[in-house]
């Protein structure tokens, strides 16, 4: 397929793992698109199973299909740093190995784009076997657009598979850390230094299986984590980052680590609910049930607390 060099080139930025099942089918919806300017840059994160041969198929029969292979495991945020930086395009899409996408996906979300930085859909969610679950992520969750960053402390409503952004998005966001998801990352920062658009279209078929990273559809294919110190451990390490970067709410997300950070040590603590309360109705605006009575319940009572009460949940090693 020859590409069409009067469209901006967009780049595909797809990463696998152990993805045979479900990967010819996906790989099928990116050569579908309306939009032919692009290219598919695969990085393969140590795949045993078929998901490099397929790749390689589907490859010697397209040109855009570059396929690269990591010698090491990198774990899947460090395998997109490196699929976004094998990118050429001015516009990048990130991709999972799982999903199906409209074919009109990247022409709609280009043009919705206009002037900004990040543009995304909504997307439909499919069972294992691709029925419909007939349920939408906004159907969840309100999903947020504009410029203000403090919605994605808590909560992320931006899927890697529904975003398309411009290539000046990477000179702020990689590397992208070791902590919570690569998507969230970028929508975090795009919100810092851009404007997001928001597109009300569900133009991704987002699949729901035991081995995906995310249990929207709460089918229960997805564990509880049982020790939830390390739940803890894990959010203060993601508001440190948060906090290091340069934008207008920098004191803030600064202020919050200091007092969420604090709370290993405390019973409870009335200053970061206080903390919390200045800036409500932007951190709760993704998570369309919690009311700010049940968020500060929630984060009023310290580690000490919660260890005594749940000394299983929140064992401290």
């Amino acid at each position: 397929m020859n590409a069409d060099t009067s469209q901006a080139l967009i780049s595909i930025a797809m990463c696998t793992y152990q993805g045979e099942a479900f990967l010819a089918t996906q790989l099928e919806s990116l050569l579908a698109q309306t939009w032919k300017n692009f290219e598919i840059v695969v990085v393969d994160d140590g795949s045993t199973d078929a998901t490099v041969a397929i790749v390689q198929k589907f490859a010697g029969q397209d040109s855009r299909i570059k396929l690269f292979q990591n010698p090491v495991n990198l774990g899947i945020n460090a395998n997109f740093s490196r699929a976004l930086n094998l990118c050429q395009g001015a516009f990048i899409a990130p991709c999972d190995q799982d999903d199906v996408w409209h074919p009109e996906k990247l022409a709609r979300l280009h043009a919705c784009l206009g002037p900004d930085l990040m543009a995304y859909c909504d997307s439909e969610l499919i069972t294992a076997q691709g029925a419909s679950m007939n349920m939408k992520i906004s159907d969840r969750i309100h999903m947020a657009q504009g410029h203000n960053p403090l919605a994605f402390a808590f909560w992320n409503c931006i899927s890697g598979h529904a975003m398309l952004f411009r290539r000046e998005l990477l000179t702020h966001a990689l590397p992208i850390p070791p902590v919570k998801f690569h998507d969230w990352w970028l929508a975090f920062w795009a919100a810092c230094v851009g404007d997001i658009k928001y597109l009300d279209q569900p133009l991704v078929q987002y699949r729901q299986h035991a081995g995906g990273q995310t249990d929207l559809a709460r089918s229960g294919h997805k564990k509880e984590v049982q020790n939830r110190y390390h739940l803890f451990t894990e959010r203060c390490q993601w508001f440190s980052y948060l906090a290091q970067v340069a934008q207008p709410h920098q004191a803030f997300f600064q202020k919050l680590y200091h007092l969420y950070q604090a709370q290993l040590h405390q019973w409870f603590s009335l200053a970061l609910v206080l903390h919390l309360r200045t800036q409500a109705d932007a951190l709760l605006f993704i998570n369309k049930k919690k009311s700010f009575f049940s968020f500060a319940l929630k984060n009023f009572w310290g580690m000490k607390a919660k260890a005594f009460f749940s000394p299983h949940h929140y064992h401290i090693d």
